[in-house]
């Protein structure tokens, strides 16, 4: 199965079942012993056989199992650390409207700095 080789009925299927699962394609190219760009170029040929509707289906099955790190979202120790914080009330009408300014940037902090 090295690069260069065609591939077999059972590569293909095994390709399939995996992106359906979310598996990378970088992960399916280590699992089946193939280039990421050969994996990624075989299943769009693939993908191409099918109908519309069928291709539609299949993308957005991956997509929905997609096992890739999402960046930029917030940790879960961030999200319960903002909760306890939207949890507590604000300390005046200013912090309601404007929020609490940060850790060492209130005016009373800034005073002792001058």
């Amino acid at each position: 199965m090295a690069n260069g080789t065609l591939w077999t009925d059972d590569e293909v299927e095994r390709l399939v079942a995996f992106a359906r699962n979310g598996m990378p394609f970088s992960a399916i190219g280590g699992e089946l012993g193939r280039s990421v760009s050969g994996v990624r170029l075989k299943f769009k040929e693939y993908a191409a056989s099918l109908t519309t509707a069928q291709r539609k289906a299949l993308w957005l099955e991956r997509d929905a199992n997609l096992q890739l790190p999402i960046y930029g979202l917030a940790s879960a120790a961030q999200l319960a650390d903002r909760a306890a914080r939207e949890a507590t009330a604000p300390s005046s009408l200013t912090a309601a409207l404007l929020g609490d300014p940060l850790p060492g940037r209130s005016a009373l902090d800034l005073r002792g700095r001058i």
